[in-house]
């Protein structure tokens, strides 16, 4: 892939982003529930101390407290499945590119460096496998031409 390609899919499925993703909504899930107790806890808490009309506000507060979670989830897991994306979206696009490359190292149909987007993180990172490949390909090269098979071959030559 080259750098200045646009990346199709803001979401890989089934990846490291998508655990990440679901990660942040169970968080936020959690706070939002936690957060509707404590409010219901308080509100019911000022209106037993209210000395008139606490009874009705005990009365509407489980109907209050259920739209106040109902429209909370609606608003803010939805904002922070977008903000997660894009969060995410610059390290996991980076490491899904990781993977496949490797996978065509191994299967041998990679030819050249890997490449990811100027603007994703982990740039580092892919030049330390570019490194780490290269070296063992230079490796790998010297050691078949100075094999012991090669050497004895060399010998009974001359």
């Amino acid at each position: 892939m080259s750098p200045h390609v646009k990346r199709r899919r803001r979401i890989i499925p089934g990846s490291f982003q998508m655990r990440l993703l679901w990660t942040f909504l169970g968080m936020s899930a959690l706070s939002l529930f936690a957060q509707s107790l404590l409010i219901q806890y308080y509100v019911s808490q000022f209106a037993n101390a209210m000395p008139s009309g606490g009874d009705h506000l005990m009365d509407a507060l489980p109907g209050m407290a259920l739209k106040i979670v109902v429209i909370s989830f609606a608003i803010l897991l939805p904002a922070t499945f977008l903000l997660g994306v894009a969060a995410t979206f610059r390290i996991a696009g980076p490491v899904y590119r990781f993977e496949t490359y490797l996978e065509q190292v191994t299967k041998g149909e990679a030819t050249g460096p890997c490449r990811i987007r100027k603007e994703d993180h982990l740039q580092r990172l892919c030049e330390l496998i570019n490194s780490a490949l290269e070296t063992a390909r230079r490796e790998g090269s010297a050691s078949v031409e100075g094999s012991p098979d090669d050497q004895a071959d060399e010998r009974r030559a001359a």
